[in-house]
């Protein structure tokens, strides 16, 4: 799995995530990089899944996790790049009643003007 941070307009940071999400380790990569962005004055995560191509339930736990740890900082959390698969786990787990989605990175990026 890869993970890259890119700090866009408005105080967001972008997370993008490639590949299987799966694992402690994954879970590491991601909880370190929304860290590393809401450590500073970017209060606001995206993460783009869009390039994910399975999710397990550790990962779920850990868009649970990001999701907490911006509110904390006074920001918001948006779960974007969501192919049919991972929006399908995100509702039945109820999350997606919990957790700000959008289908695009430019749909998510409204959602902070």
């Amino acid at each position: 799995m890869k993970v890259t941070t890119t700090h866009l307009e408005h105080g967001i940071g972008l997370v993008t995530v490639e590949g299987s999400f799966i694992d402690e380790g994954s879970a590491q990569m991601v909880d370190d990089a929304v860290a590393k962005i809401t450590a500073g004055d970017r209060p606001h995560v995206i993460i783009d899944l869009d390039k994910v191509t399975f999710l397990s339930s550790k990962a779920i736990g850990e868009l649970v996790r990001a999701h907490v740890t911006t509110m904390r900082k006074g920001g918001k959390l948006v779960v974007c790049g969501l192919n049919e698969r991972v929006y399908t786990m995100l509702t039945v787990t109820k999350l997606n009643m919990v957790l700000h989605t959008a289908r695009a990175l430019e749909d998510a990026k409204k959602g902070f003007a």
